[in-house]
């Protein structure tokens, strides 16, 4: 279950970025909600879903962005495991906890 609504997320996520990314520019930077839900999932999750989730949105990210093809998808594991270490650290589930690390990881 867990999956099928990552999968639903996922689909949305790209969707609104692909169809409104260029209205959503506040000078010059545009929010990428991809790495925003891997994130989330990352400080949400336990660590088996992580790595096998981070992997599918980068290539995602990928297959439906611009750029090179795999980057994406070799470094979103790599962002997953970082913050579910630093959700450990950090007060994870607080909400300001999580619109501060949104919001650094989101402009791209």
């Amino acid at each position: 279950m867990k999956w099928f609504r990552f999968l639903v997320l996922l689909g949305f996520a790209i969707v609104i970025q692909r169809s409104f990314g260029d209205r959503m520019e506040v000078y010059g930077a545009r929010p990428d909600l991809v790495l925003v839900l891997a994130l989330h999932l990352s400080l949400c999750s336990g660590t088996g879903l992580i790595f096998g989730a981070q992997w599918v949105a980068g290539l995602a990210r990928d297959l439906f962005g611009i750029g090179v093809l795999g980057l994406s998808a070799c470094l979103f594991p790599l962002l997953g495991s970082l913050a579910s270490r630093l959700g450990k650290d950090l007060y994870a589930h607080h909400p300001l906890t999580r619109l501060v690390l949104s919001f650094l990881v989101a402009l791209q």
